[in-house]
């Protein structure tokens, strides 16, 4: 939902960091909503992010590649999601191309980070699943707030504002714009009663053919 508002349209290369679950599943996520053509994956175990790299090739049908450096995969990557647990930073805001999309979803305690507070200094705009949990949990904003270089008044919205936008929240090709998600009950109760209310359509539809 975060992409579909924030990243460019024409995005094209998606840069993954972690080859969990749900590091493989934001690759699909990413590729339903955008035409990405490219996706590559960095894991600090480098088998780990070969066997990463075939599940996404053969779930969505996209050309998929580890690679070996974050640093290199981040120049011309549209957009970069991460799900890592790291305490450190693995990602720096120098590396970035002006406008990425960045998403954020791994880490969620303060002592957490994905990526520098450079990279949520330099965002245009940056916005949070909600900002109650934000302020306790998202690590990479609070550090960068504790640094003096960011503050909670500039987050430009939560998933609220995302989904009522009802179009995009970007405002111009280059700003570099940042999603940060930790997680919250109400977004999986959410999620399971959408899923439920669709199976139940497709139900009624099929009874009534």
């Amino acid at each position: 939902l975060a992409s579909s508002r924030l990243s460019r349209p024409e995005s094209r290369s998606l840069l993954v960091i972690g080859t969990g679950r749900v590091a493989r599943q934001l690759a699909l996520a990413h590729a339903a909503v955008r035409p990405i053509d490219a996706v590559r994956i960095w894991g600090r175990n480098g088998n780990n992010a070969s066997a990463a790299a075939a599940w996404v090739e053969a779930a969505c049908g996209v050309a998929c590649s580890p690679v070996a450096s974050i640093e290199a995969a981040a120049a011309g990557a549209d957009i970069i999601s991460a799900a890592t647990p790291s305490e450190h930073p693995l990602l720096r805001g120098a590396w970035v191309e002006p406008g990425t999309h960045i998403d954020l979803v791994g880490a969620y305690k303060p002592n957490m980070c994905e990526t520098d507070s450079a990279l949520i200094s330099r965002a245009n705009q940056v916005y949070v699943d909600t900002l109650e949990a934000a302020l306790d949990e998202a690590g990479e904003l609070i550090q960068a707030a504790t640094a003096g270089v960011f503050s909670f008044d500039d987050v430009a919205g939560d998933l609220h504002r995302i989904a009522a936008a009802g179009g995009p929240l970007r405002r111009s090709a280059d700003e570099v714009t940042v999603f940060k998600s930790v997680g919250s009950a109400l977004e999986d109760l959410a999620a399971a009663q959408l899923c439920l209310k669709r199976r139940d359509d497709l139900t009624i539809e099929s009874s009534a053919r």
